[in-house]
């Protein structure tokens, strides 16, 4: 299976995590080389998206299995 096939099957929950997930991964390199305080709220805010866009993704897919 490849990834577009798993994006595919995964639904459009899966979308939301990912780039709010790249974004996260992109503010922490950030934050790695230069850190300051002024990142430390941005480090939450995407942290806590990402976690809440996921559960949105597993209750949309525990849905879509409960369906079929």
């Amino acid at each position: 299976m490849d990834l577009a096939n798993a994006f595919r099957l995964g639904g459009w929950g899966m979308w939301p995590t990912l780039i709010i997930g790249v974004l996260l991964i992109g503010v922490a390199t950030l934050y790695a080389f230069k850190p300051e305080r002024r990142f430390v709220p941005l480090l939450w805010t995407f942290g806590l998206m990402t976690t809440i866009s996921g559960f949105l993704g597993f209750t949309m897919g525990l849905i879509n299995s409960l369906f079929a």
